[in-house]
């Protein structure tokens, strides 16, 4: 057994620290070169605290879809650019990037557009609800947002 790793198994937290200095410099003393102590040492070191296995990397898509799953699943709140990069740990000027990037919008186009798609979910399954109360179930606190035309949808006739 690699004698650090066997050093690393006797120690715990609490025990006497005198003697685990003292078991580690007969380890130093033990070994022949400065190069086997080193391999020794780094071999404990990448078998118990390195990353077994590859690390996935996120993508600035991956960190936008986050962020839209957020939008998708809390449209009745009121959203801003500043407190959702906050919470997200963006800036707001690469949050911003990012909806231009890979949405082709603004943050504010890609809420309205959250927000209208989700208007005609409800119109559907709903077609008594009244238009206040659409409203306030996308998120807006009145329902003139509804009399504006959009380009990416018609309005209701």
């Amino acid at each position: 057994m690699n004698l650090f790793l066997e050093q690393f198994y006797l120690y715990s937290p609490g025990s006497d620290s005198l003697q685990f200095e003292k078991k580690t410099e007969a380890i130093v003393r033990s070994s022949g070169s400065y190069e086997e102590l080193k391999a020794e040492y780094w071999e404990c070191i990448s078998r118990h605290f390195l990353p077994k296995a590859p690390m996935t990397v996120i993508t600035d898509e991956d960190q936008l879809n986050a962020v839209i799953i957020h939008l998708k699943n809390n449209l009745k709140d009121k959203h801003n650019l500043s407190d959702l990069s906050t919470a997200f740990g963006f800036s707001q000027s690469k949050l911003s990037k990012l909806f231009r990037n890979f949405k082709g919008m603004s943050f504010v186009e890609y809420l309205t557009y959250l927000r209208i798609e989700r208007a005609k979910e409800f119109i559907q399954s709903h077609p008594s609800l009244l238009i206040n109360d659409l409203a306030h179930q996308v998120g807006y606190d009145a329902p003139l947002y509804f009399s504006v035309e959009r380009p990416w949808h018609s309005t209701r006739s």
